[in-house]
């Protein structure tokens, strides 16, 4: 995946305010973090466990949740052996998981 790709994907969630930290990129929603993209193009997911376990069955070879991050669901992937079906999957649940029940609702109805 491109990282165009990957910050067109982000850009198209409700109310995503882009940052940076540690010279990352990263997307919060209601200033929680959910994502972030690394200088050499490694995406990284707050994911809940549930989610987290989904994708690592899946795909084990291209996602790593190691160490307490992971434990706590970061979950990361490099960009280039991550599909877009899963990159939309993993950015989706992150945001939910950061989401109000007003802005669920309206991401819901919109689907």
């Amino acid at each position: 995946m491109e990282r165009q790709t990957f910050t067109d994907l982000v850009a198209n969630l409700p109310e995503v305010e882009p940052g940076g930290h540690m010279g990352a990129l990263d997307f919060r929603l209601r200033k929680k973090i959910f994502a972030t993209l690394t200088q050499e193009d490694v995406a990284g997911f707050k994911l809940t466990p549930e989610t987290q376990a989904i994708l690592m069955s899946k795909a084990a070879y291209t996602y790593n949740a190691n160490g307490g991050r992971g434990e706590r669901g970061w979950t990361k992937a490099p960009l280039a052996d991550l599909t877009q079906e899963d990159a939309e999957l993993a950015l989706r649940e992150a945001w939910r998981g950061c989401a109000s029940k007003r802005q669920l609702a309206a991401l819901d109805a919109a689907s």
